[in-house]
């Protein structure tokens, strides 16, 4: 017995080296002038690398980990050579990354771990398949558990810490044991290129990536003390740059009002209310409201919630929450019909079915009332129309199923072919809002203006009225699921925009010839990745914005003392 028992201890060790790179990338600088005169390029030197001696940048975690460092002597990269032993242990270092030349840095992409040997004793029919995703885990941040981003800049002089956790899994199954020892060899490659904070708006996906959703107004005002603004920013729970927007609210603990990390310094920051909140109930106009966000011009975006009963409004969950059920256009059999209006035979000069019915609704409730001097007008709705490349179909297949883009390249060559052509002949298409839902990248950008609906003067004008839908990014940041993986088992009844019904988004989802033009719908608390024909008759829940400085009367948020708007 006593035999038995130290083989299987031996069998219990990992080995693997982990080599560290940074990749450098810069534009070669080069200028003529047509012009009389003298022009003076200085001297600039491109420079990002790690920093100071290896031993004061890293350390291993637990006693029974061994290893061994080694730095380039151009500290450009760091090999590490360790054993895990027993299950649970695991490794973690951070090392430093300083820009001491004279121009800005970028990531050029967010590094992930990649696997480039496994010399595996796996007795399994597929050995190839059986890699670290087995038994590593790993986690890359800065210093303070912020992940990276595309585009985090590392500006002159600056220095930036990562922090890298790789860990033993704690409990092993047979398989696990058949498969040890395993050697792996991993590369972690941060390739750092020259900033460019203006010029670039979308990656090779074709859609909109959030580099920063600035207003382009810096200097933040102060709302109102009694002002529904001024609630959500007394009682914020700071930046949301750590949270994981492809999973529930109620799976992060992410509960609350937040602040949108890129436009904390604007003239308007965004506020936004997420998960389980009992505190964003508005009676306004003799109808119930849920705040969702503040908006780029100071205003509160609020989605209809169903009328009170003797001055209380509906609770989580309760399905009479929206002014009727409709279609969102007539027909499917075109990819004009993901248009909240489209073209007949100039650009948005058709309303769709669903606009019809809320210009109808507002018209009934607003138009010459009081009450209607205090909607925000600058307030628009983004219905993006973009159609990805096929880097997004790559993207978003790596994001499903946790693997490399190298790996899906391979893994699923046919499939990437097929949809390829089908993108270049312009038969098939995913919309932009699929891409953000199934990687959690939500965006406040809409960037093509015909897309971004407001009334005359904003965004696009073609709205009569300043009302509309949500956007698949705004549920995002609501708290509802955007993972795929769960789409069958991982309902949110718990989070605010839930009412037991399904309803309509703005967002399109894919235009395929075989089965026409699909909408996003928010499903009974089911992840944004549900969808539906536009033909379809679900309920329909409008979205207006008050002003910036609108006061309340009374009230504190919850459906029984709801804020009250005179």
């Amino acid at each position: 017995m006593g035999e038995k028992i130290r083989k299987q201890k031996k069998l219990l060790a990992l080995s693997f080296v982990l080599l560290l790179f940074l990749s450098i990338g810069f534009a070669l600088l080069e200028q003529n002038l047509n012009i009389t005169g003298t022009t003076i390029i200085s001297n600039g030197s491109w420079s990002i690398h790690f920093v100071g001696n290896p031993t004061d940048s890293f350390s291993l975690s637990t006693g029974s980990v061994t290893g061994t460092h080694t730095y380039d002597t151009n500290y450009k990269s760091i090999s590490f050579n360790n054993t895990l032993s027993i299950p649970g242990d695991f490794f973690e270092f951070t090392v430093d990354i300083i820009n001491d030349g004279s121009v800005d840095a970028m990531l050029n992409a967010v590094p992930t771990l990649s696997i480039v040997d496994n010399k595996g004793t796996a007795t399994t029919s597929d050995d190839s398949e059986y890699t670290s995703t087995d038994l590593i885990t790993s986690k890359i941040t800065y210093s303070d558990g912020v992940e990276l981003s595309q585009y985090d800049e590392v500006k002159q002089g600056q220095t930036v810490t990562y922090k890298i956790t790789i860990s033993f899994k704690k409990t092993l199954s047979n398989t696990d044991l058949e498969n040890l020892p395993l050697h792996l060899t991993f590369n972690l490659n941060p390739v750092y290129v020259q900033s460019d904070n203006n010029a670039k708006e979308k990656n090779d996906t074709g859609c909109p990536i959030p580099i920063s959703e600035s207003s382009g107004q810096t200097g933040t005002i102060i709302p109102n003390a009694s002002t529904l603004n001024k609630v959500m920013q007394d009682i914020t729970r700071g930046k949301d740059a750590s949270i994981d927007f492809t999973k529930s609210a109620s799976e992060t603990n992410t509960n609350g009002v937040y602040t949108r990390t890129t436009t904390i310094n604007d003239k308007y920051p965004i506020y936004y209310y997420r998960g389980n909140v009992t505190n964003n109930n508005v009676i306004f106009n003799g109808f119930c409201w849920k705040i969702v966000r503040t908006t780029e011009s100071g205003g509160v975006k609020m989605i209809y919630n169903g009328t009170p009963t003797n001055g209380v409004c509906p609770e989580i969950g309760n399905g009479n929450t929206n002014i009727g059920v409709g279609q969102f256009n007539e027909a499917a059999n075109d990819p004009k019909y993901v248009g909240y209006m489209y073209k007949t035979t100039n650009e948005n000069d058709t309303n769709s079915k669903v606009k019809t019915k809320i210009d109808s609704w507002y018209q009934t409730n607003f138009s010459g009332k009081t009450s209607e001097n205090k909607i925000d007008n600058a307030v628009t709705f983004c219905n993006d129309r973009d159609d990805m490349t096929i880097y997004g179909v790559k993207l978003a297949l790596a994001s499903l199923y946790n693997k490399t883009i190298q790996q899906i390249e391979t893994s699923y060559a046919s499939a990437i072919s097929s949809s390829e052509a089908a993108i270049a002949n312009g038969t098939e298409f995913q919309y932009c809002p699929w891409l953000r839902t199934y990687t959690g990248q939500p965006s406040l950008i809409c960037t093509n203006t015909s897309d971004n609906f407001g009334t005359s003067g904003h965004g696009n004008g073609k709205l009569t009225y300043p009302i509309g839908l949500l956007t698949t990014d705004e549920i995002m940041l609501a708290g509802n699921d955007a993972d795929a993986n769960n789409i069958q088992t991982n309902y949110n009844t718990s989070y605010y925009l839930y009412d037991g019904n399904t309803f309509w988004t703005g967002s399109p989802n894919v235009y395929d010839p075989s089965d026409g033009c699909i909408i996003h719908v928010v499903h009974q608390g089911s992840p944004l990745t549900r969808i539906v024909p536009p033909t379809t008759t679900i309920s329909i829940r409008p979205v207006i914005s008050l002003k910036f400085n609108t006061t309340y009367s009374s009230g504190n948020g919850t459906t029984t003392t709801p804020y009250i708007i005179n």
